[in-house]
């Protein structure tokens, strides 16, 4: 609010000569250079980009839009305009911006301005008529009857160079500083030629209506440009001065009196064009937000058929808590448990303590070479095969009966013979001194014969 309260304010501010530029201008840089003196560190950087930004803010919305007007209304020359635009691009140069976050310029009513006319008396050298292109005609009463062609742009709605009825240099850039007063001095120097050469009167009231249509169609609704155009000074001047010779601009007054409301619309094109930009990045927000609705649904919809594959296998239709797969497993972990116990209890009779006196290693081994010996010794066929071993082996549990009733040979426990074979056909254990269950094919028939 301090740095605000500085600078003029925008009701007073009145640019009506070149004096009132040059004192605005000395003090913004008096001021610029104070703070520069008063601030240390990181305070001045500070305090400079705040006031630069103020200032330059000040200059796009107040000072540059009236000072246009005043250079063409022929208030100040192309110097004093100058040096405003010069101070605003150090400006924006020292900010690095481009200015377009600051506000809008203030539009101007023509109304307000008190616009002097030119004063056409003077004569004119004839030599500068001759640059001139007329389209001349001469009747006999003796006066001309000449006309000129008006000028015209190059572009419409945005011209950047005017083209005039010269026979030297007819295409000028209205906004270099060469062409400053360029239209102006034009006029001039047309209305004088015109007199110069006894033009009848209606076609010098002709041109006059002319230009001043040409004015306010093709040069008013460009003096609202935030561009400065040099060519059109005094294009203000020349429009009041015709005004006043009586000839009736058309639609000039119309032109002038609605020309606050054109800008203001001009403004609401503006907005209407950043409504525009919102709405479209509303749309692709909106086509963002149905694209995650939509990848929601999917999400749901794939979970959903994967828990309907999933689901209960009851056979009898009530609610089960275990899965297909469960019981899948729970299956084959079944089946495993009854392998396991039927190896625990197979064919392989294993005392407990041969078991527990030989280690799992070995008693895999010995299994292994009794399996070897059994085979060779009952025949071709495998060991454990049970169509040939029911005719010649006890089953086991004839054996448990008889381990428990004590009802064993003596023969088989004192006879040499059968100690010998079974040594031959039951190997031992370097470790284990008691002799595997197994019997051979010897034995058999005392064991039926005892039996019988």
């Amino acid at each position: 609010m301090i740095l605000e309260d500085l600078l003029p304010c925008t009701s007073i501010l009145v640019i009506d000569s070149d004096e009132f530029v040059k004192d605005l201008v000395e003090y913004f840089r008096l001021v610029l250079e104070i703070v520069r003196k008063e601030t240390r560190g990181k305070t001045k950087h500070i305090t400079l980009l705040a006031l630069t930004d103020l200032l330059g803010g000040y200059l796009r919305h107040a000072v540059l839009p009236i000072a246009k007007y005043a250079f063409y209304a022929g208030f100040i020359d192309y110097n004093s305009i100058s040096i405003l635009l010069g101070l605003f691009d150090e400006l924006k140069l020292f900010l690095r911006s481009n200015g377009q976050g600051w506000a809008q310029p203030l539009p101007q009513n023509l109304d307000n301005l008190q616009i002097r006319p030119i004063p056409l008396q003077d004569p004119i050298a004839k030599e500068q008529c001759d640059n001139l292109i007329f389209v001349e005609k001469t009747e006999q009463s003796g006066h001309c009857d000449a006309t000129l062609p008006l000028p015209f742009f190059d572009s419409n709605t945005k011209p950047s160079a005017i083209a005039l009825p010269t026979k030297t240099c007819p295409l000028h850039n209205i906004e270099a500083n060469t062409s400053s007063y360029l239209v102006m001095n034009f006029f001039v120097t047309s209305y004088k030629c015109l007199q110069l050469k006894n033009t009848k009167s209606e076609n010098i009231d002709k041109f006059r209506c002319d230009f001043v249509r040409w004015i306010d169609d093709q040069v008013v609704p460009r003096l609202a440009d935030e561009k400065f155009y040099a060519a059109f000074g005094g294009i203000l001047r020349v429009r009041s001065t015709i005004i006043k010779l009586g000839v009736s601009g058309g639609g000039a007054e119309q032109h002038i009196d609605d020309f606050r409301q054109n800008t203001q619309t001009a403004q609401s094109q503006t907005l209407l064009a950043k409504f525009h930009m919102t709405k479209a990045s509303m749309i692709i927000f909106a086509i963002l937000v149905m694209l995650m609705i939509w990848v929601i649904f999917g999400t749901m919809c794939v979970y959903y058929r994967m828990k309907t594959v999933l689901k209960p296998c009851s056979p009898e239709g009530g609610r089960s808590t275990t899965t297909c797969t469960s019981l899948v497993s729970s299956k084959y972990s079944y089946q495993d448990k009854t392998k396991s116990s039927e190896s625990s209890q197979g064919c392989f009779c294993i005392d407990d303590e041969d078991y527990t006196s030989s280690p799992p290693a070995e008693v895999k081994s010995r299994k292994k070479i009794e399996e070897e010996e059994d085979y060779t010794t009952t025949g071709s066929g495998p060991a454990n095969d049970s169509s040939r071993t029911e005719s010649r082996l006890p089953s086991i549990t004839e054996m448990s009966e008889k381990t428990t009733s004590g009802k064993r040979t003596p023969s088989k426990k004192s006879s040499p013979k059968s100690r010998g074979t079974s040594k031959k056909t039951t190997p031992r254990s370097k470790k284990d001194g008691k002799k595997h269950n197994y019997l051979d094919s010897e034995s058999e028939p005392e064991t039926s014969s005892e039996e019988g």
